[in-house]
């Protein structure tokens, strides 16, 4: 039988601007208890920031003023330096004093949903349906672009090599930016979204390509995942997910999943094959993102468009 839970909230804050719902939030990976947002829709463009806040109590920390979204962020492995892409700006940001220290602007790929670097100051970043893989060289300011296809994901497989989760195609490519080519393209179903695990596991949510009105391409997302032990595996397991789920968030350990419905959560042993545990929420908000290897889930209030956000904390 499912265990149900009305999870408590640790804090509930107002923020000055409404939640950038487009960045998902991001933990920073030196600070354990901080985490990023970006100001959103309904804000003025002079006013918006991206904003470091802490997971104790919300209260902001620290923050940049970039007066546009912010759309996803990569953060140096020397720990000194974040890039937060905007809409048509690339902002290179002090991370300790969220200084605005260099802008880019030319040559740079816009609307990006993803990115990642070397670590040398080479990006690749790519937007979620535009079809193209854009490469920005920092140090030169030189940008290049080659057609690769839609993208729900980059993801760092070594120095010099990224693995790029293609949704529509059901495909994951391994792009090596040394030699500039997609050395292997690994086919998969259509998917709605992966993925991978600290282990190597991949988990794909499947689903159907379909086609809107104005002939976008998007998944219709299915009811099921498989999970591969790793890029090589020809075979996976297969799971059936609950109903209503937006988007499915890993456990630390290769043992749990957690599906999440607009206001609830489900926490799944991958052993037992079946949701073992289920999260209710406040009344009036909504999931945002599960730091889940912190037992800490994030929520919008629907009613002033996600300006009141709140912490709660899961078992």
């Amino acid at each position: 039988m499912i265990e149900r839970y009305k999870a408590d909230s640790a804090w509930t804050i107002e923020l000055s601007n409404p939640l950038n719902i487009g960045l998902d939030p991001v933990l920073d990976p030196f600070e354990p208890y901080a985490f990023y947002i970006g100001d959103g829709w309904g804000s003025s463009f002079p006013s918006m920031k991206l904003r470091k806040l802490s997971l104790l109590d919300g209260a902001e920390i620290a923050s940049a003023y970039v007066k546009s979204p912010v759309r996803c962020l990569h953060f140096e492995p020397d720990g000194g330096k974040l890039m937060a892409a905007g809409d048509n700006k690339w902002f290179g940001i002090d991370r300790r004093t969220m200084q605005v220290e260099v802008k880019y602007e030319e040559k740079i790929a816009k609307y990006c949903d993803f990115i990642s670097s070397d670590g040398f100051g080479n990006y690749v970043a790519m937007n979620y349906r535009t079809g193209w893989l854009n490469i920005y060289d920092t140090n030169s300011r030189i940008g290049r672009k080659r057609k690769l296809g839609s993208c729900g994901g980059i993801v760092p497989a070594d120095a010099s090599t990224f693995l790029i989760f293609l949704p529509l195609e059901g495909q994951v490519a391994h792009y090596d930016l040394a030699q500039e080519a997609v050395i292997r393209l690994r086919r998969f179903s259509t998917f709605k979204q992966a993925l991978i695990s600290r282990t190597g596991k991949i988990y794909l949510w499947l689903g159907r390509r379909a086609l809107q009105a104005n002939t976008n391409a998007f998944v219709d997302p299915v009811d099921k995942m498989v999970i591969y032990d790793n890029l090589d595996a020809e075979t996976g397991l297969e799971i059936d997910l609950p109903a209503n789920v937006v988007r499915f968030f890993l456990a630390n350990d290769d043992e749990r999943i957690y599906f999440a419905m607009k206001d609830r959560l489900v926490e799944y042993s991958i052993r037992l094959r079946k949701a073992v545990k289920e999260y209710a929420f406040a009344n009036g908000f909504q999931i945002i993102t599960c730091f889940s290897n912190l037992g800490k889930v994030l929520l919008g209030s629907r009613e002033d468009r996600y300006k009141t956000i709140s912490l709660a904390e899961i078992v």
